[in-house]
């Protein structure tokens, strides 16, 4: 029976698939795929802020002495994780818009594909 890929299974292959998209040095041979990339990675960004946003939401429902040990520095660190979560979430959202944003922009441009300009 196969056990369906948890979360950080998850995270996991994401952090590979940026890994290889980051040192694949992103030179773009046909640039019209510029926008159909950006545009990938605009949804990216969405989920990504979902995902953190979902993670502050749970740590905010962490019990002491359910989920975690009942400490003072498990409880502050609980909090802290909250709290830098739901900021996190904040910020990806916003990264998220203007990311939509350079989309929308790159999206307007005539582009050559075949590396060379015609006047």
């Amino acid at each position: 029976m196969d056990r369906k890929p948890g979360t950080y299974e998850r995270a996991l292959a994401l952090h590979v698939a940026a890994r290889e998209l980051a040192s694949s040095g992103t030179v773009f041979s046909v640039p019209s795929e510029g926008p159909d990339a950006l545009g990938e990675l605009v949804h990216v960004q969405e989920r990504i802020a979902h995902v953190l946003d979902q993670l502050g939401r749970w740590h905010q429902q962490l019990q002491a002495g359910t989920h975690h040990v009942e400490d003072k520095q498990s409880v502050e660190g609980v909090l802290e994780a909250a709290f830098e979560l739901q900021t996190a979430a904040r910020q990806a959202a916003e990264l998220h818009q203007t990311l939509v944003r350079a989309h929308h922009a790159t999206s307007q441009i005539r582009w050559y594909d075949t590396g060379t300009s015609r006047q």
